[in-house]
């Protein structure tokens, strides 16, 4: 996540901290310079330039260690990339191995909004490789995960615009009480890499003019966007209880929505 935050002892520090990461967008994104403009009439504009974003390049990745080509990787997706790491450390978190949750009933729920790499891919398919698709399709940020941990049950990215991975998490829960899968991996991610969303939601009226989210406040005028992906992995509590797996957290559900106790 933004500020340098990997896991959740580092994501309370940040809070308690109260540091702020609200930055220009630069390489190896898309230039503010290049799209910004007050005037949010102006063709090709938009009126934020700035977000909340990650420090490091999201595309630094081992490919190797997940089984992946030189060639492969080439055209692989950021995000593909980073849920691929943080799917593993919830793997781990929970006291699972590779070879714990391969063939196992285990679903992958991801949620996304926009596809950057896709835009950007298939601007010019001239240059398209052989690994263009699965690198590039959004349908792969949870297939991939599917594939590489050699996962069982159902495979969905979920695309409801700012609620997609409260509705991943409801899928999985869902397909979990379903009998679907015994477990479930739910993902949230978001890379900003394409200035197609970017000017879209711009001129929607939904970016802020400040570039910042005054949440519950007057001077409120849209939201800020930021980068950052998260994965967590599920399980039933009579299955956890059994499998003496660590429980960090339990999810109670009700009839109008879910509630989070520890």
């Amino acid at each position: 996540m933004p500020g340098g935050v990997r896991d959740l002892p580092g994501l309370w520090d940040f809070l308690k901290e109260q540091k702020d990461v609200h930055m220009e967008f630069a390489e190896p994104r898309f230039p503010a310079k290049g799209f910004y403009h007050p005037n949010n009439d102006r063709p090709g504009t938009a009126v934020a330039s700035h977000g909340f974003l990650l420090a490091e390049d999201p595309l630094l990745f081992d490919p190797a260690f997940f089984g992946i080509t030189d060639t492969e990787v080439e055209t692989l997706d950021a995000a593909q990339r980073k849920l691929l790491e943080v799917t593993y450390e919830a793997f781990e978190n929970a006291g699972e191995t590779w070879d714990s949750v391969s063939g196992s009933r285990t679903g992958v729920f991801v949620g996304d909004i926009c596809f950057d790499n896709y835009l950007t891919q298939t601007r010019n398919w001239d240059y398209s490789t052989k690994y263009s698709a699965t690198g590039s399709f959004p349908n792969m940020l949870a297939n991939r995960l599917h594939y590489i941990f050699n996962l069982k049950g159902p495979s969905l990215l979920i695309n409801s615009a700012c609620t997609s991975a409260m509705y991943a998490l409801h899928m999985a829960i869902t397909s979990m009480r379903n009998g679907d899968c015994d477990s479930a991996i739910v993902a949230g991610s978001n890379w900003i890499m394409d200035p197609m969303c970017h000017i879209a939601m711009g001129k929607l009226g939904a970016l802020s003019a400040t570039s910042r989210s005054h949440t519950f406040d007057a001077s409120a005028d849209g939201y800020a966007r930021g980068e950052g992906f998260a994965a967590l992995y599920l399980k039933r509590s009579s299955h956890a209880i059994r499998d003496a797996s660590p429980i960090r957290d339990l999810i109670y559900i009700k009839r109008w929505g879910i509630e989070l106790g520890s």
